[in-house]
């Protein structure tokens, strides 16, 4: 593993947006040295990063479409694994890179709190990368820090807390198309609830970020409940992807609640919708003192997703922990030079 004074040697497992920023950063990033890059993606395969990404000052490391092999031939410190949301769907991937001997550190967003969705792979997980001496976490913006970790750090300042709220509202009119057809917007009602009822559609993260959060502050929670309503276009709604007519779907409300004792005391509101008038990051807590702080303009997500997981790598890296980790296992996040 890397010392205090080396390069830290990292893969990036996954070449979709966020995979091809991490390495746009890493790169950028004196820390790191960038020495595999893996996707099966026949069309990315074989192909030069510098090549693929349009980065002349690149690295000459070629896209592997076997991931076991790539990892076995460059032995990393660190693989930073970007391809789903889903412990399931993941979970071999997980286990080739901790087999490998190298730290992991996923932006699986069911990974951040596995235990609430996967207890048994989570059990698994956690085995294996304590037999090979390395640590895997879960992590991002959201969830990872802006509806979880960031109000948990303001607690620090309160000798009690009663309850908290974060609400999160996104204006998803410039992002990706990936998110606004993952919040809905473009479908009508019957179409947005049939597929919340199959669960494909909304954002995945909100329940484990609730869970982190009750973790951090000790609390066990009675019960939790999660819904997701569609947001209604007001007007015409247009962005360089679809075109939103009145009455269909611009985007989703998902609010995750965590009673004690009977009541709410936490509420995770996300709203993320095409036409929103402004993004912002609003966390209330209610105890002694009682506080509020907001985001102004919001978090960015994947500017700061992809921030989030490289920023991690030393800090795992350093704990010295093993297994698998949360972020409540790790110092304060801060930027890696």
């Amino acid at each position: 593993m890397a010392s205090s004074n080396s390069k830290i040697r990292v893969v990036q497992y996954g070449l979709g947006h966020i995979g091809q920023e991490v390495v746009h950063l890493l790169i950028k990033k004196p820390r790191f040295a960038l020495v595999g890059v893996i996707d099966n993606d026949p069309l990315k395969a074989g192909r030069s990063v510098s090549e693929l990404l349009g980065m002349p000052h690149a690295p000459k490391v070629r896209v592997s479409g076997d991931g076991p092999a790539c990892l076995a031939r460059v032995r990393p410190d660190a693989v930073i694994h970007t391809t789903g949301s889903s412990v399931k769907g993941t979970f071999s991937q997980l286990v080739d890179i901790l087999e490998s001997g190298a730290h992991c550190i996923s932006s699986t967003e069911e990974l951040l709190y596995p235990d609430l969705r996967n207890p048994a792979l989570a059990r698994k997980l956690d085995r294996l990368a304590r037999q090979e001496q390395v640590a895997l976490l879960g992590t991002g913006v959201n969830p990872g820090f802006a509806m979880d970790i960031l109000p948990l750090c303001l607690t620090g300042i309160c000798q009690s807390v009663s309850s908290i709220h974060v609400t999160r509202v996104l204006d998803a009119s410039h992002r990706r198309l990936p998110l606004q057809r993952k919040i809905g917007a473009g479908l009508n009602v019957r179409e947005f609830k049939n597929l919340v009822r199959a669960e494909k559609l909304g954002h995945v993260g909100l329940l484990e970020s609730m869970m982190l959060l009750a973790e951090g502050l000790g609390w066990k929670l009675d019960r939790c409940a999660e819904k997701i309503e569609p947001k209604i276009a007001p007007r015409r709604l247009a962005t360089s992807h679809l075109v939103i007519s009145k009455g269909s779907v611009a985007g989703l409300r998902q609010v995750a609640t965590g009673f004690r004792r009977g009541k709410p005391v936490l509420v995770l509101d996300l709203l993320m919708f095409v036409g929103a008038k402004a993004s912002y990051d609003f966390i209330q807590i209610k105890g002694r003192p009682s506080l509020e702080s907001k985001v102004i303009k919001g978090i960015h997500g994947d500017v700061a997703t992809v921030a989030a997981l490289v920023n991690a790598v030393p800090r795992v890296i350093e704990s010295g922990k093993t297994g698998l980790i949360s972020m409540l296992d790790l110092p304060v996040p801060r930027m890696a030079p």
